[in-house]
């Protein structure tokens, strides 16, 4: 048996579990978009309403990479540096646009989430 395959597939799940967490905090906290940076000390999260942000810093570096592929892939930003992802959360599709940029010669994203519009009563 390839324990390296395994390993991946264990590390791909840990973080899809590690953006789905983020992803419910930031619906829930109304934030409409989250960034994520490299900081010396890891991978900064911070959830975003307008210009005011409160985050935390991811310091598994593993983890970080994976979650980084993860958001990158998803969103196909193989060649280009925006795309679309759409995520479930709490059942419901999130839309998501990813724009990826340079931040001190790191990769970095920021997710803006895309709101849900209300439907349409008759007047």
């Amino acid at each position: 048996m390839n324990n390296s395959k395994s390993k991946d597939t264990k590390a791909a799940r840990a973080a899809e579990q590690q953006l789905q967490a983020y992803l419910e905090e930031a619906v829930e906290a109304g934030a409409n978009a989250i960034v994520l940076e490299y900081v010396p000390e890891g991978l900064e999260v911070c959830f975003m309403l307008g210009d005011t942000g409160a985050g935390r810093v991811l310091e598994d570096s593993k983890l970080a990479g994976e979650l980084m592929q993860l958001i990158g892939d998803g969103a196909g930003l193989d060649t280009k540096p925006k795309g679309t992802m759409t995520w479930l959360v709490h059942g419901q599709p999130v839309g998501i646009t990813v724009e990826e940029y340079d931040s001190f010669g790191e990769c970095a994203f920021r997710l803006k989430l895309k709101k849900k519009t209300p439907p349409r009563g008759r007047r």
